[in-house]
């Protein structure tokens, strides 16, 4: 998609639920988000996505693969998110005193809530600091206390690595099931009270944005975006239960 249209944009979404939602698990893995925390930023990059006539993805121009640029937007989200929720984060006087090595250890240890160790092993490869993980470790006890840390985390994969397996997954799943997936969501759907039908049939079939479908239905922007996000949860699960692949919601759509 080079100068995308918002119905190319919109289509693009639709195609791609399933990488937005891993690109928003990664990112909220890798801030250490809690369950409520990530649950805000889940709707946070959805809403950003199809704003103003999804113009961010109208901005793609495929310099970069979609996964980057989407985990580039999803990053930039939850950066805001939390400047809003803790305050912006500045480093201490100890810190700027010590110098820029100890300036990136306590943001890594401070900010972004990184195990000590963890935190010298990518000062070591990402920083090609020098330093050795003695010296890393003495220097990060003369930082002086912060914010307690939150539960500790385990890094995803190697994002390369994970969307070279996105790929895969997508070629391998291409047309699988499509015909199956289409009839099971058509009876899904009919199963769903009549305002929500008219609320998916406005926003998917007609394409307009959640800003326009609120005020159209008298209901708040962000709680129908939230509705949306349910109702699609609600057809991906009955999808799965009679053995229909989640990412064939894309394609059947």
């Amino acid at each position: 998609m080079t100068q995308g249209s918002t119905n190319d944009a919109r289509k693009q979404l639709e195609n791609h639920l399933g990488l937005v939602e891993r690109v928003v698990d990664w990112t909220s893995r890798r801030y250490r988000f809690s369950t409520e925390d990530a649950e805000e930023l889940r709707s946070l990059v959805f809403l950003k996505l199809v704003q103003d006539d999804y113009s961010v993805l109208r901005r793609f121009r495929q310099h970069s693969s979609l996964r980057t640029y989407l985990t580039t937007v999803a990053q930039r989200v939850a950066l805001d998110y939390r400047n809003h929720r803790w305050g912006k984060w500045r480093p201490s006087a100890a810190a700027r005193a010590l110098g820029e090595v100890a300036l990136l250890l306590e943001r890594l240890v401070a900010r972004d809530h990184y195990p000590v160790a963890e935190a010298i092993e990518i000062l070591r490869r990402n920083h090609r600091v020098e330093m050795s993980r003695v010296e890393l470790a003495e220097l990060a006890a003369r930082l002086p206390a912060r914010l307690p840390r939150r539960e500790n985390v385990a890094l995803p994969a190697d994002l390369a690595a994970e969307e070279r397996t996105d790929r895969a997954l997508l070629r391998q799943e291409d047309r699988r099931g499509r015909d199956r997936a289409q009839e099971r969501l058509r009876r899904l759907l009919a199963d769903l009270p009549r305002e929500d039908q008219l609320i998916l049939q406005l926003r998917f079939e007609q394409g307009l944005p959640i800003s326009r479908i609120a005020p159209q239905l008298s209901l708040d922007q962000r709680r129908l975006y939230r509705r949306v996000r349910r109702c699609l949860d609600g057809l991906r699960k009955g999808l799965e239960a009679h053995g229909i692949s989640s990412k064939s919601l894309a394609a059947a759509s």
